[in-house]
């Protein structure tokens, strides 16, 4: 677990800033004020010192307080879902149990883990109005349960709220972008998670090959200049092939298929959620996809889904990979390498410069059967400030000048990377037709196992009908 305490009083110190000033005029008016009242009061009380032969007026003091025998208000139960487990469970509940200790008695948090089938037994849980208060969702989930009603509209909870670093538009745009749906605000993100790319440099000293040129900044991949023909020709450079013992690259099915569409300026729906999908541009990225897949660059699929895909990149056999910003390779068990043999840098340019890298994000929603929603609203702020000091990287604007904190060395290097990524940063267009559709099952999956025979034409067409179907209904 990163350094939360840290970052957590920093978002403080920014939260506070604009309001620090109001606060110490409040509190002079306030001294004012209970001065000039003490000073009325001495006088009175001096006046009432003697009677008019000096005697001493000794007046009757009514008891004024009472004893308070009413019960108090038990915590408002917060019911949180999620599909954590393991140790990120366990981290989570260290958050919950920091947050309920500091809520004042107001709600407590009570964390339900949903480790596999996350979505089914969500939309299971929705149809029996039994679902937590509030919940983790991905980017991809939030559209489709917004638009069966079965979550809260936050946006005046948040829009008037005080907590000023937590307002829609303080985050990055194509971030709070995924927690909207129909211009309404229904999550808070609590991840930034580009895609880089990681670097085995002690593979490249091995055999001799020469790392991409490098910015200004350090970071690996100058953007314009480092093309995915440059990629492959790199990762060819190495032994590859059947049996090989170490690879240029790896897959197993990450990173996702939009990243190689919006190489070559595809999509799958556009901003409008119309299918894009058969389009000249997105055929072209399927077909680099393909390319990439065929090259020999990477171990077989079956292997990779064996071994593991992280796995066989911490084993030292692999090159290069491309993972999340948050991924934590360097606090991992590594095989053959160390952590100083870790580079980092951006992903490919497309055809128009830039990386376009995606960025998996996911947000806390809310149930919109929740009883108490300013309550649910109040601990999503809460526990959303703790997980700014928990996962890399915040997705707020300010949230890059935290990383330095937050990772305490281990992953500082990274940084320029980071920011580099987040410049070019993207989910997808999500829609409804995206689960119905299932993109993965009838997209990559095929293109993962049946590389050669697969028809990129083929399959956009066939995508592009059905897409249409489920958006004409």
């Amino acid at each position: 677990m990163y350094n939360a305490d840290k970052v957590t009083n920093k978002i403080v110190k920014l939260q506070n800033k604009e309001e620090g000033m109001k606060k110490i005029l409040g509190i002079i008016l306030i001294i004012i004020m209970v001065s000039s009242l003490m000073i009325g009061c001495t006088k009175d009380a001096e006046e009432k010192t003697t009677d008019n032969d000096n005697t001493p007026v000794v007046e009757a003091v009514e008891e004024t307080t009472e004893k308070d025998d009413a019960p108090k208000m038990e915590a408002v139960e917060i019911r949180f879902a999620l599909w954590a487990g393991g140790k990120e469970l366990d981290e989570f509940q260290a958050i919950a149990d920091e947050v309920n200790a500091e809520a004042n008695g107001e709600y407590k948090i009570i964390v339900e883990s949903i480790p596999d089938n996350y979505i089914q037994k969500l939309s299971t849980q929705f149809s029996g109005k039994n679902a937590a208060d509030l919940i983790w969702l991905s980017q991809d989930n939030i559209y489709a349960f917004a638009e069966l009603g079965a979550l809260y509209d936050i946006t005046d909870l948040n829009q008037n709220s005080s907590t000023e670093i937590l307002k829609e538009e303080n985050f990055f745009t194509n971030i709070i972008k995924t927690a909207k749906y129909d211009n309404k605000l229904f999550g808070i993100p609590w991840i930034a998670n580009p895609v880089i790319m990681y670097y085995n440099t002690s593979l490249f000293d091995k055999y001799g090959v020469d790392l991409p040129k490098a910015d200004k900044d350090g970071v690996i991949g100058t953007e314009g200049e480092w093309t995915w023909d440059d990629f492959i020709a790199l990762a060819k450079q190495f032994p590859n092939g059947d049996g090989a013992e170490d690879y240029g690259w790896i897959t197993g099915g990450w990173p996702p298929i939009e990243m190689y569409l919006w190489a070559e300026g595809g999509d799958i729906l556009d901003e409008n959620y119309k299918s894009v999908i058969n389009t000249p541009e997105s055929i072209k990225g399927l077909e680099l996809a393909k390319e990439i897949l065929t090259s020999g660059i990477t171990p077989d699929i079956s292997t990779v889904w064996d071994q593991g895909f992280s796995e066989m990149f911490l084993n030292g056999q692999i090159a290069m990979i491309m993972a999340g910003a948050a991924d934590d390779f360097e606090l991992r068990e590594m095989n053959n390498m160390t952590v100083d043999d870790i580079a980092y840098g951006v992903v490919p340019s497309g055809v128009d410069g830039k990386y376009h890298s995606f960025n998996w994000t996911a947000s806390t929603v809310m149930n919109a059967d929740t009883e108490n929603p300013e309550m649910a609203y109040k601990a999503m702020e809460a526990m959303t400030l703790k997980f700014f000091g928990w996962k890399v990287t915040p997705p707020i604007k300010g949230g890059i000048d935290l990383i330095d904190e937050m990772l305490e060395g281990t992953k500082v290097i990274s940084k320029p990377t980071i920011v580099a990524a987040l410049a070019d940063t993207r989910g997808g267009n999500y829609h409804t037709a995206y689960a119905e559709i299932d993109i993965w099952r009838n997209l990559f999956e095929p293109l993962l196992l049946e590389t050669d025979s697969f028809d990129s034409a083929e399959m956009a067409q066939k995508l592009d009908d059905e897409i249409n179907k489920i958006l004409n209904r």
